[in-house]
């Protein structure tokens, strides 16, 4: 018998049973083959039971995701994913503005006391000294009066002085390399950069080594920048202190002994005339009349409106940068010497003038910013990189742009930006 005749009665027989006949009246229509036939029949039967019992496609896909979900395969997804950088950096900024961060940067530029008020503590020292003076037995007392101690380190102090090297020239240097490295302080604190304890420490170390080479008059403008560098150290360890680094606490402490310096040369400089007075009192006493006041500062024209007026910010230091102040009628902001002014134009009297309704300032650097700002409203925006971006709302208390975003965006001369919108006070309510 042929293998094709086989495998024809073989799916008869299937046939035959799928339209519910049963295998014995299957195998009785080929009695003369049945020995060969129901051999395969069994088989087949066997495998098409074997395979119907088999899940269907569906039962299978529908387990395998319950399967998926019980392992955590979606909580693995979501927690793999990451928030977009924008929603980062807003994020971040709220949350900078929330803890403070803008009153921080406003309350950095104002500075501590000035020398402008001790000098003013001397004026009345000296109208003070007009009153009778002591006795000379009084005046002998207090010179005998010093102790041994203090004669003892006031020869040490003479006799190490001409060893010491800080010429006026070289305190000088050290002052302006000082403040190099507090500005790169402050730009890492404001970009949120770590700031090394040891660095910290050996800074503040310098100041506090400086304001021990004061002297009198030659050393007061040298004593002022002093104390404007050290107002901003301070505001460097303070953003620092957080941690429990044992060089910080050095810092503070090397900080609080050069503002201890500080204010005992100020006293030094407002007192020494008095100090003689008491010393020498065959002098004649000096009349109320011969003491001259300072003459008022005169007070300048109101800016007009659509000029423009512009004077160097010599208390400006921030940053190491030069800056200049921007002055309309109703307007005042400072911004470095090296940026430009593009629509202001010298009338037939020399006068500065305005060329459209709006200010508009172009920066140097790459990225080159341009900013547009309201010389009424204070209202800036600027254009970085092509993206608009407001600098600053309008009104005399507008909002402000968080640092770090402007930093992010520009580079350091983000720095400088910031303090320009921190700069601006509108004097007019829009």
């Amino acid at each position: 018998m042929s293998k094709k005749r086989i495998e024809e009665m073989l799916q008869d027989c299937l046939d035959g049973y799928e339209a519910g006949l049963t295998p014995e009246e299957c195998l009785s229509a080929y009695n003369g083959d049945r020995a060969a036939l129901e051999t395969l029949l069994r088989q087949a039967l066997s495998l098409r039971v074997a395979y119907a019992n088999s899940p269907s496609e569906t039962f299978r896909l529908e387990a395998r995701e319950k399967l998926m979900f019980a392992a955590g395969r979606d909580v693995r997804h979501a927690l793999a994913s990451e928030p977009d950088p924008q929603f980062v950096a807003m994020a971040r900024a709220r949350f900078l503005n929330a803890a403070g961060a803008t009153a921080q940067e406003a309350l950095r530029d104002v500075p501590p006391p000035r020398l402008a008020f001790w000098i003013n503590a001397r004026r009345r020292l000296l109208e003070a000294s007009t009153s009778p003076r002591p006795s000379r037995r009084f005046a002998l007392a207090l010179r005998y009066g010093l102790s041994a101690a203090v004669v003892v380190i006031a020869l040490g102090v003479a006799t190490l002085a001409p060893f010491g090297g800080n010429s006026p020239q070289s305190a000088d240097a050290q002052l302006a390399v000082l403040e190099q490295q507090i500005t790169s302080l402050e730009r890492q604190t404001l970009a949120g950069q770590p700031v090394s304890s040891s660095v910290l420490l050996d800074v503040t170390r310098k100041i506090n080594q400086l304001t021990g080479t004061l002297d009198d008059e030659p050393a007061i403008a040298r004593a002022e920048k002093l104390e404007g560098l050290h107002a901003r150290q301070q505001e460097v360890v303070t953003k620092q202190a957080t941690s429990d680094d044992p060089a910080l606490a050095q810092a503070q402490e090397e900080l609080d002994e050069a503002q201890e310096k500080l204010r005992l040369f100020a006293a030094q400089v407002a007192s020494p005339t008095q100090a003689a007075a008491l010393v020498v009192p065959t002098e004649p006493p000096v009349s109320p009349t011969a003491i001259t006041t300072p003459a008022p500062t005169p007070t300048r024209e109101p800016v007009s409106l659509g000029q423009v007026r512009t004077a160097l910010a010599r208390e400006d230091t921030t940053y190491g940068l030069t800056w200049v102040r921007i002055t309309t009628s109703d307007l005042s902001f400072v911004l470095p010497d090296s940026w430009r002014l593009v629509n202001v134009e010298p009338d037939q009297n020399g006068i500065l003038t305005l060329s459209l309704t709006i200010l508009r300032i172009d920066t140097p650097g790459d990225p080159p910013v341009i900013i547009i700002i309201s010389p009424t409203t204070g209202e800036a925006n600027a254009l970085i990189k092509g993206n608009s971006v407001r600098l600053r709302g309008a009104g005399p208390n507008g909002t402000t742009i968080a640092p770090d975003i402007l930093v992010a965006a520009t580079g350091e001369v983000g720095l400088a930006l910031h303090h320009f919108v921190l700069s601006i006070s509108v004097s007019a309510a829009p």
